[in-house]
């Protein structure tokens, strides 16, 4: 194996070298491509001969709604959305809903509470108050419950 890639490379080595020719041929040198300067910009590339087609009205029309539409959206993304997905994550890490119900539910069972209770009308009337439970009250089947708002 070894000497038939001694003879390969050694029959490809001859006939490079064997031959008036290459020795009868003048050696040009290339001259350098000219280097770029600073000040010289090169052509923008053409991709397939595109151009840049104008706007169709419709796409023009559709900056009204865009405009009229953004306070809104922008409310809603940074106002809204943007503190809940930080503050829901960090309530759900503290087990705040557990510890929420085992505040306001008493008992093994929850059975009982007192809860929190708030109303906002149309008309911007808040009310606020307490709602309290007691199932099964001194006895199975006995529920007793009571508002009382301000």
């Amino acid at each position: 194996m070894n000497v038939a890639v001694f003879l390969l490379a050694f029959g490809i080595a001859g006939a490079g070298s064997s031959g008036a020719s290459a020795a009868s041929a003048p050696v040009v040198p290339t001259p350098p491509e000219p280097q770029r300067t600073t000040t010289q910009k090169r052509k923008a590339a053409d991709y397939g001969g595109y151009k840049t087609a104008a706007p169709s009205p419709g796409s023009v029309v559709l900056w009204i709604p865009r405009l009229v539409l953004a306070p809104l959206y922008l409310v809603t993304e940074y106002v809204i959305r943007a503190p809940l997905s930080v503050v829901v994550p960090a309530a759900e890490r503290a087990d705040l809903p557990r510890v929420l119900e085992d505040f306001f539910l008493f008992g093994p069972n929850h059975k009982a509470g007192i809860l929190p209770a708030g109303f906002l009308s149309f008309g911007l009337n808040p009310s606020v108050g307490v709602y309290g439970f007691w199932h099964d009250a001194l006895a199975a089947g006995n529920d007793w419950s009571a508002r009382a708002e301000v």
